[in-house]
């Protein structure tokens, strides 16, 4: 982490110069460049907000292709934070961190714990399976491991809590129904949107959601060549989970999903590709329904408005 001033008067070419008084130079504007943004920066992050200080997070991707634009070779501490106070004083986009609304962090900790408590019970699973086949197989398939086997009554018990809090605290959010009215956006899946995207107020407009899912095809156009596409690399790989599942679970729910999905098979996509398209449309159709404040109904059913507090 490092700190970067910018000001009239201070030399920014060097970067062991020490930044100025706030009371000498009332003009200069401070700005703090963190490349973590959870665990251990948290104390830090909080207390910066209080002081009301801008706070910029530059990515460890960023980082690394930034760090070739300098001399050297060596990684140490002093050559990271010179990199990351000269990328946040050269490129405007970096993103600026807001603190985070106190239900959407509620939020991110019920759902953390609840992949936790999932992935626990999968490696105990397997761990359990691995001993008892090296035994006797006969002994593995006698033993009941399925879910609702005894040894696994307390670990499906623990995450069926979790979900109920998780449900607890999503009727809270104002955004709750009209996100979970959307076919296959269920309860948890719905909490993970809101977390990931912090309570969708981080986009513009949905093809800045879309582009950071992965769901939004890039250009290689060059010279002559136009029209060249491939996807993404760069993209929030939970986010995109997300709504691929949803869009999977539509298929068997929703009518007019499956009709999208069966159109771009008609059209020769396989059938990842037909499940990307399928989840780019949905992606418009969640943003045309928070930017209205309603909720999804079936084709020939009128909307319904949904109470969004101003």
């Amino acid at each position: 982490m490092r700190r970067c001033r910018q000001s009239e008067s201070a030399d920014q070419g060097d970067p062991q110069a020490k930044p100025f008084p706030e009371e000498e130079h009332p003009v200069a504007k401070l700005w703090i460049g963190v490349d973590i943004t959870t665990g251990l920066s948290a104390l830090l992050l909080t207390l910066l907000w209080r002081r009301q200080v801008q706070v910029r997070y530059v990515s460890g991707t960023v980082a690394f292709h930034m760090a070739a634009a300098f001399a050297g070779e060596n990684k140490t501490d002093a050559r990271d934070a010179l990199v990351i106070a000269q990328t946040i004083r050269m490129r405007p986009d970096i993103p600026v961190l807001e603190p985070t609304d106190r239900l959407i962090a509620e939020l991110t900790v019920l759902t953390g714990y609840r992949a936790d408590l999932v992935g626990q019970r999968v490696a105990t699973l397997f761990r359990l399976q691995e001993l008892l086949t090296g035994i006797s197989p006969a002994l593995e398939r006698a033993v009941d491991l399925n879910r609702k086997g005894p040894m696994m009554v307390l670990a499906c018990w623990q995450i069926a809590s979790v979900d109920d809090l998780i449900a607890e605290h999503l009727d809270q959010h104002p955004l709750a129904p009209i996100v979970t009215s959307l076919p296959g956006m269920g309860t948890l899946l719905t909490a993970e949107l809101l977390v990931h995207t912090a309570g969708m107020t981080e986009y513009p407009t949905a093809a800045k959601l879309a582009a950071h899912a992965g769901l939004a095809p890039i250009s290689r156009d060059s010279g002559t060549t136009s029209g060249n596409h491939r996807g993404p690399r760069r993209f929030h790989r939970k986010l995109r989970h997300i709504l691929w599942m949803a869009a999977f679970t539509a298929l068997r729910e929703c009518p007019t999903s499956r009709a999208y999905y069966e159109k771009k098979r008609a059209e020769g996509k396989p059938h990842r590709q037909a499940m990307l398209a399928l989840a780019r449309r949905r992606v418009d159709v969640l943003w045309a329904l928070v930017r209205d404040g309603k909720t999804f109904t079936r084709p020939g059913t009128p909307t319904t408005p949904a109470s969004i507090p101003a």
